[in-house]
């Protein structure tokens, strides 16, 4: 990751967590989201390249028992 992007979070999903970008770009481990793009994590995975460059805003849906790491 470079200097010029900010991590968001690194999570461990104890159900599925759902994403919808409203604004801004997040790059999402390998994936680019862009503003009206949805993302679905499995439960148990682990997501550990949650970035934006710019800033984003975006909707996130977690169950309150989910685990975020510092890092993987």
């Amino acid at each position: 990751m470079s200097k010029s992007q900010h991590k968001l979070f690194c999570a461990s999903p104890l159900g599925a967590g759902r994403i919808y970008v409203l604004e801004g770009t997040c790059q999402f481990d390998e994936q680019l989201l862009q503003p009206g793009d949805y993302h679905r994590a499995d439960a148990g995975s682990i997501h550990n390249q949650t970035a934006t460059k710019d800033g984003c805003l975006m909707l996130m849906i977690f169950s309150p028992n989910n685990e975020m790491l510092d890092h993987v």
